[in-house]
């Protein structure tokens, strides 16, 4: 949730302001670019972020073995002789 919140941001905020600043100082050549790269992060990174997160987090955890040398068992104990 906190990557996703991250990369709303950024395409939204971050990518805008630098697309007022490129705009006005470089022109319409380097606007192309740059809303393609912003295409590319939203297609690309948004998949893939999520699907690398979801690997890591949702994963099913190691079972613990605990092996100190000596087995457990049961013992039955007749109810005949008591």
């Amino acid at each position: 949730m906190l990557t996703n919140s991250i990369l709303n941001l950024t395409n939204t905020i971050i990518f805008y302001l630098v697309a007022i600043f490129l705009n006005l100082f470089f022109g319409d050549n380097l606007m192309t670019i740059f809303y393609n790269s912003i295409d590319f992060n939203q297609a690309l990174l948004f998949n893939l972020f999520a699907s690398i997160i979801s690997v890591l987090c949702f994963r099913k955890p190691k079972e613990i073995v605990r092996s100190s040398g000596l087995k457990a068992g049961t013992v039955t104990v007749p109810t005949g002789l008591f």
